[in-house]
């Protein structure tokens, strides 16, 4: 695709990839090829319509990624953090040294990947930017309350605050 003069009207862009919903893998590489040859240029030697044409493309793109991510993430939902986590690091090849490197002592990834430590609130944020996912996608699910202890509670809260 490089040595193609990329299009400068909304119109001959649209011609080249209908800004459309991203249905698939196939889709998305056109898409990010795509991003890639607009994110080269120069933001000041690009139309209005090249903006605004790759705002609109990326905003599809992240829709995409947002639902491919969100299933992934359900399916590993009922998994507990530490085994999301080491996923992550074998998508990633990385290992337990590689953790602690990551997270500023060798020694803790280790720890962290035998069960023998916690990760900190600071190891979760680290992580989750380093892994691209929502820090809770490492914490522990809440537990649901009984119901009983609920209308307890809330009845509690509306004595309380009169509602």
């Amino acid at each position: 695709m490089s040595g193609i003069a990329m299009p400068k009207t909304w119109a001959a862009l649209t011609r080249l990839r209908p800004l459309r919903p991203i249905h698939d893998e196939t889709d998305y590489a056109k898409a990010m090829d795509l991003v890639g040859r607009l994110m080269g240029w120069d933001e000041k030697t690009m139309t209005r319509d090249q903006s605004d044409y790759l705002d609109s493309l990326v905003s599809l793109i992240e829709t995409y990624e947002a639902r491919v991510l969100s299933a992934h993430n359900e399916l590993l939902r009922p998994f507990p953090p530490l085994e999301r986590l080491k996923f992550l690091m074998e998508q990633h090849g990385m290992n337990a040294s590689d953790l602690g490197r990551l997270l500023g002592c060798r020694t803790h990834g280790a720890a962290i990947v035998r069960g023998d430590r916690q990760l900190s609130k600071a190891n979760i944020l680290r992580l989750a930017e380093h892994f691209g996912v929502n820090p809770g996608f490492l914490l522990e699910a809440p537990k649901a309350r009984p119901r009983a202890r609920r209308k307890a509670g809330a009845a509690s809260l509306s004595a309380v605050t009169g509602k």
